[in-house]
């Protein structure tokens, strides 16, 4: 055996565990409708915000949401104190962001957004 390869056995592994470890983080940031629905049972200290465009949130959206398009992420220091859950249309923009601005603060993605929520007969505001 190589002198080398001891060390070149600990880098691959070290590299798998931060690679597994990563995805792992990444997964455990989205929430189903039915996590956060029993979250809001448990009342839990949170803020839903929706990170569609203002038109969007207008015309409809989740119930207690509260509206920060993706874009005007500065205004999340406001919330650090609460667990913050985000949702767009589905949940690729909502995503985007948490990856972006969670900044040592976890973010949760609503899993299928405001469209699941409505496919599932979930009432909506406006």
């Amino acid at each position: 055996m190589h002198s080398g390869s001891p060390r070149r056995i600990a880098l691959f592994i070290l590299c798998c565990a931060l690679l597994f470890s990563t995805a792992a983080t990444a997964s455990e940031r989205f929430i189903t409708i039915d996590e956060f629905r029993n979250w809001q049972k448990q009342k839990k200290d949170l803020v839903l915000v929706d990170v569609r465009d203002t038109e969007a949130y207008q015309h409809e959206h989740l119930p207690g949401a509260i509206s920060i398009p993706a874009g005007e992420n500065m205004r999340f220091a406001l919330y650090w104190s609460k667990v913050i859950v985000l949702y767009c249309w589905y949940d690729s923009t909502a995503s985007e962001v948490a990856e972006d601005y969670e900044k040592g603060h976890p973010m949760h993605v609503l899993r299928g957004g405001i469209e699941d929520w409505k496919k599932r007969g979930l009432k909506t505001e406006k």
